[in-house]
């Protein structure tokens, strides 16, 4: 059975300051007994602080990006290594913002995969349709597309530290969401393409999250969906107690 994952990303926000406060309010609000693995994508520079914080607790740190690369002359790059060292677990490769707003292309993001992956950090591979692309009908090939680039060459035995995140661009950052029918529909149809990759065993064994302007309001419902693993969340998890909502109600 797959686990759920409720996965929160600051993006570029925060300060150091505030970091300890909200740490703190979201590790005594969690609950008790946990059956979810709560995960919180932070800024490079909040990574060590937050991990030492959270020791012994269910929630668990993780970077926003990582490089290709294992070192050399890449100015401003992070290697896989470099997180590991300060304590981060997980990365997201591809996130949107990725993809359109620095141009990172299916064959960069296939090579930070692997490169994750085969790191041992937890991997969350951010896929999604544009609007454009899904009014023109376009949306489940561009899914094909970029998991087949982004998959390729890695073995179903590499995979259990994989996890899918599919982020309709259109609802990130917007008053939008997918329905929960619409969400399903995809995450139905990306584990099809996953079949495809590996094997049926191997995709149904991978978790694939929804992120897209997830709230407390729509998390209960997304959740239902037999096919949603989980969630990456946005804005709504600068306040902390939004996040407990949405890990709550998940």
């Amino acid at each position: 059975m797959r686990q759920t994952v409720i996965a929160g990303n600051w993006k570029m926000n925060g300060t150091l300051s505030g970091l300890e406060e909200y740490l703190g309010t979201v590790i005594a609000g969690l609950p008790a007994s946990l059956s979810k693995k709560i995960w919180l994508a932070l800024p490079y520079t909040f990574i060590f602080n937050a991990a030492k914080k959270t020791v012994g607790t269910p929630l668990q740190i993780g970077a926003q990006n990582v490089s290709a690369e294992d070192s050399g002359a890449f100015t401003g790059e992070i290697s896989c290594s470099m997180l590991k060292e300060v304590g981060a677990v997980f990365t997201l490769v591809g996130h949107s913002e990725r993809r359109h707003i620095f141009h990172e292309s299916d064959e960069m993001i296939r090579k930070k995969t692997k490169k994750a992956v085969d790191s041992g950090l937890q991997t969350v591979l951010c896929i999604g349709e544009t609007l454009d692309e899904r009014e023109s009908g376009m949306a489940e090939t561009v899914l094909e597309r970029q998991l087949k680039t982004a998959l390729k060459g890695l073995s179903p035995d590499n995979t259990e530290k994989l996890l899918i995140a599919y982020e309709p661009v259109w609802a990130i950052g917007t008053s939008l969401a997918a329905t929960p029918e619409q969400a399903s529909s995809m995450h139905g149809h990306s584990r099809k393409i996953l079949e495809g990759i590996f094997d049926k065993k191997t995709a149904a064994r991978i978790p694939i999250i929804y992120g897209g302007s997830v709230k407390p309001d729509n998390i209960a419902a997304l959740s239902q969906k037999e096919e949603i693993d989980g969630a990456l969340i946005g804005g709504a998890c600068l306040d902390p107690l939004s996040f407990l909502q949405i890990i709550r109600q998940s």
